[in-house]
């Protein structure tokens, strides 16, 4: 993958928030733009909250 995000044939290795700033300031197309990011939001909250659980130690003192 290239600096600009250019990625390989038809776009296949651009990662989200290179497809993220692309759809709101390439394409100002702001609500596809919004939609996205909090679908990563979330994402990345439920993998947070499952590492969280998984991985905290629980003393019983």
């Amino acid at each position: 993958m290239s600096p600009d995000g250019a990625g390989g044939p038809l776009h296949s290795t651009i990662t989200v928030v290179v497809y993220i700033y692309r759809l709101a300031f390439n394409q100002f197309n702001m609500g596809m733009a919004s939609a996205a990011t909090v679908v990563l939001f979330i994402a990345i909250l439920m993998l947070t909250l499952f590492q969280m659980k998984v991985l905290t130690r629980k003393f019983d003192y």
